[in-house]
């Protein structure tokens, strides 16, 4: 009789424990949060099988009304309005949990290899890092950091680093993405807007094990590979990252993404040409935006310097980097002047935040102050023995030094010549006494360029050639390369 009492009681606490189980959302949707402004952000989660959830959020009180399936999940949109907070957001089953201190702003993901993961003072530490990390304290901007998880499928599960959501003080940003951190400053400090900036990176990363299955499969290299049973996902598995740390993120309501990777690719700079547009757009499918805006970073400067003209492997990805300009709503980042040549991650990324946001400010925020790219070859004439570029000067061209020293000028013979330079109006006139018919014009075309050709703004030029003669990644890929 005893143990039939023990196990009633037992039974019936269980039970109480079940009914007064709160509703469960994923860690996108915590205290501290920024949601999206202006547009239908969805939110979701889970509760009792078959329940009517009610979501309310502060700012109209409105009844948002779903019902939870049999498995108990549910989704619903709030329509957010123009920036601004603190708000609270409650989710109700008939347990109600509530989410405060909540903003309404711009949301960012910011995602990539080591050089986005760089922590603002953690494994490496940027410029002046103990006087940055004293002075964050905004709480008009919101970090969220998104766990290393490699999955063999999609994941709905998102896994964030604990706490999720945080408002950026000097305890939430030592170890946080200091792109990011600096971005979502810059951002926020030029327009007022609360800013939520999402990390989502690993280190070491490649570029198509963040690209879903269903759009890598559109490239032959990676078809065979992703179907075999005996796949294995780390952070160099075609898919894995996208399974594990990005997918989890969809549909979130994002304004944009902030991409810096490249790096791992370095020796399949021509793949990459089809590669960095193909993530662009599985991206955008995955959101359903199909102008999302998608900024990025290109390689910075590194390794040792040559003092002779040179073919290189960082030039082509920086090239197919620059290529991908071409896909509508991107921006891209110029860092060769700001990297180190014995250290890959360098610590000037400040300045990686302040450009990426310059480009944002332009392009999404309409800043009419807001210069964002450097000169920019526009076309190029032969004329006798000189090569005339004609330049886009986006704010004049200017040298830095006494003048102009890395270009390289080729002949039907391919092979490349130092060159003399002079800058007339928006023009460059390229010229070398050894190569009496010129046919090509390179700039700053080597690992580890001196970059030379600013803008009045202090923006550089990308390095750039006039000619398509195959580089040293050409014909490979992912089946005949090392990595």
């Amino acid at each position: 009789m005893k143990k039939i009492l023990f196990s009633t009681i037992i039974m019936a606490m269980t039970m109480a424990n079940t009914a007064m189980a709160l509703p469960i959302l994923p860690p996108l949707f915590s205290d501290n949060m920024v949601f999206q402004q202006q547009t239908n952000a969805p939110i979701w989660g889970s509760a009792k099988a078959n329940k009517k959830v009610i979501i309310t959020a502060s700012w109209n009180q409105e009844k948002i009304i779903v019902r939870a399936d049999n498995k108990g999940e549910w989704r619903a949109s709030l329509q957010t309005p123009e920036a601004g907070g603190p708000y609270t957001i409650s989710i109700s089953d008939g347990q109600t949990i509530t989410l405060r201190n909540v903003l309404v702003g711009e949301v960012w993901l910011c995602s990539g290899q080591s050089n986005m993961e760089f922590p603002v003072k953690g494994w490496a530490q940027v410029i002046n890092a103990d006087k940055e990390v004293a002075e964050a304290n905004h709480q008009g901007i919101r970090l969220l950091q998104i766990h290393k998880v490699a999955a063999e499928q999609p994941s709905r599960q998102v896994v964030a680093n604990s706490p999720t959501w945080q408002a950026c003080t000097s305890q939430s940003v030592p170890e946080f993405s200091a792109v990011a951190y600096f971005f979502a400053r810059e951002i926020n400090q030029k327009t007022g807007i609360p800013v939520g900036v999402i990390d989502a990176t690993w280190g070491g990363s490649n570029i198509e094990s963040w690209i879903s299955k269903s759009t890598l499969l559109y490239a032959p290299q990676f078809a065979d590979s992703i179907s075999r049973t005996d796949y294995h996902p780390w952070r160099n598995s075609q898919t894995a990252l996208w399974n594990g740390m990005i997918s989890p993120l969809v549909p979130m309501a994002i304004k944009g993404v902030c991409w810096y990777q490249g790096e791992q690719n370095e020796l399949r700079g021509y793949e990459y040409r089809d590669l960095l547009p193909m993530l662009i757009s599985d991206w955008r499918k995955q959101w359903e935006k199909e102008d999302m805006p998608f900024l990025f970073v290109q390689l910075a400067n590194f390794h040792a310097r040559k003092n002779e003209p040179v073919e290189s492997l960082w030039a082509e990805i920086r090239e197919a980097q620059q290529m991908a300009l071409h896909v509508k709503n991107t921006g891209m980042v110029v860092t060769a002047d700001i990297g180190e040549g014995d250290n890959v991650h360098y610590p000037n990324k400040q300045e990686v935040g302040r450009r990426l946001a310059q480009i944002a400010l332009a392009k999404c925020y309409h800043a009419k102050d807001a210069i964002y790219w450097g000169p920019t070859l526009k076309d190029y004439t032969i004329d006798g023995d000189k090569i005339i570029l004609k330049m886009e000067p986006a704010g004049g061209l200017q040298v830095k030094g006494d003048k102009l020293k890395n270009f390289t000028i080729a002949g039907a013979d391919h092979k490349f010549h130092q060159a003399e330079a002079r800058i007339e109006d928006n023009n460059i006139i390229v010229w070398c006494k050894d190569v009496p018919f010129p046919l090509a014009v390179r700039y700053a075309w080597q690992d580890n360029p001196e970059i030379e050709l600013f803008n009045h703004f202090g923006l550089p030029a990308s390095s750039f050639r006039t000619d398509d003669w195959p580089g040293l990644s050409f014909g490979k890929n992912r089946l005949n390369s090392e990595y």
